[in-house]
């Protein structure tokens, strides 16, 4: 009895159910296995992600950020050297730059090697789904390199010291640092750094750089370059675990647009220069509503303007300060502190994979920083006392 018609029979009459009756009980129990099946497989991607990303989540919260912590940060401040300096970082756990004994003025180059080091070290321990985003977030040290170049040959420098500050990080090779120092001006330099990824984006940002003479065009050229990179990873990182990844770039895009729409309007360049300036890709603002932004005329009513966001609630309690200053820093500080907090906002919502990563390393950026100004405080570039209000921490938000 191998008739399917018989064994349907059969069944039909053990169970008192007519024949339709049996296919469409069975087509059910088919369908239920297979959606368990399917809702199985699911979650046994997001487990072997979760396993993927168990060793370098534990490595970097292992490591931790101390410098972004006030305690941490007072401590450290308190040094009265450059060698109690490296003592506090050792015991804190944190790498120390250069050898203890050095007093070198150099420590701005040492500490930009660290964070390279820090980096490289963090991209190469992080698993295949999200490499991508970490490979174009390297932009970012790239361009930082080319800024310094950029920033110092525009202060008057002589062309060696690029030689001495400059720190080789991806395509800012040994060859390209040597060939950028024999470069009496900026306009030199832009001419010879290769066409892909930066020269060709800074040769379009030249004119106006000459005809301003600040750097801000340049360097906006080269955050947009950065910028690509990263908005383009975002669809190269597995769907699974791309939430923190899209999130991040999200809301770092509409950080540095508005950053960017108050330092123009602070230069005084015009609306139909700065919108060039701006990146697509943000959370809340699309470039048609900062151009928008542009039309208003002043800092204070931009930031009128924004009510309602997070980011007025980050730049409101700055207001008071900037408006008996004028010091635009004052709003770029608390919208840096601003960043720090969505990205540990984002490492305890996506604990278990990509969030402590991000976190990690924008965190070392803050550290380094923090770092370089208590170091320049004992050289005496800064006064000790300004030290700790300019210092990116926990505090704002946490």
């Amino acid at each position: 009895m191998t008739d399917p018609g018989d064994i349907l029979a059969v069944f039909s009459s053990e169970l008192g159910m007519s024949s339709e009756q049996v296919l469409v009980a069975g087509l059910g129990i088919f369908i239920l296995l297979l959606f368990i099946i399917v809702t199985f497989l699911g979650y046994f991607r997001i487990l072997i992600h979760i396993a993927a990303f168990a060793f370098p989540v534990a490595r970097v919260k292992a490591i931790g950020n101390p410098y972004i912590r006030p305690y941490d940060l007072e401590i450290l401040s308190e040094s009265k050297s450059l060698f109690e300096l490296y003592g506090n970082m050792r015991e804190a756990g944190f790498p120390v730059p250069m050898k203890e004994s050095t007093e070198s003025p150099d420590i701005d180059t040492a500490l930009d090697r660290l964070y390279v080091g820090e980096y490289i070290k963090l991209e190469e321990s992080v698993p295949d789904s999200i490499r991508p985003f970490f490979q174009a977030f390297h932009s970012f040290l790239e361009i930082e390199e080319l800024k310094k170049a950029i920033r110092l040959l525009h202060a008057g420098f002589p062309p060696d010291l690029l030689k001495q500050r400059m720190v080789t990080v991806g395509v800012i090779s040994p060859d390209i640092i040597e060939s950028l120092a024999q470069s009496p001006s900026v306009e030199e330099v832009i001419s010879r750094i290769p066409q892909e990824p930066y020269g060709r984006v800074l040769g379009l940002a030249l004119p106006e750089y000459q005809e301003t003479r600040i750097t801000f065009p340049l360097e906006s050229a080269l955050d947009r370059a950065a910028f690509s990179d990263i908005h383009r990873s975002v669809q190269k990182v597995d769907a699974v675990i791309a939430g923190p990844v899209r999130e991040f770039c999200g809301v770092y895009t509409d950080i540095v647009n508005l950053l960017t729409l108050l330092r123009a309007r602070s230069f005084g360049i015009g609306p139909e220069e700065s919108s060039r300036l701006f990146f697509p890709g943000g959370a809340v603002y699309e470039e048609w509503r900062l151009r928008q932004l542009l039309e208003l005329p002043g800092i204070m009513d931009i930031v009128q303007q924004i009510s309602g966001t997070e980011y007025y609630e980050a730049l409101h309690p700055a207001v008071p300060g900037f408006e008996l200053s004028g010091r635009l820093q004052d709003l770029e500080f608390v919208l840096e502190q601003f960043l720090l907090h969505k990205v540990q906002v984002l490492s305890s919502t996506y604990h278990l994979t990509g969030g402590p990563l991000i976190k990690f390393a924008v965190a070392r950026q803050f550290e380094i920083r923090n770092i370089r100004i208590i170091a320049h405080s004992l050289q005496g570039i800064v006064l000790p006392e300004s030290t700790m209000p300019r210092m990116v921490s926990e505090r704002a938000g946490s």
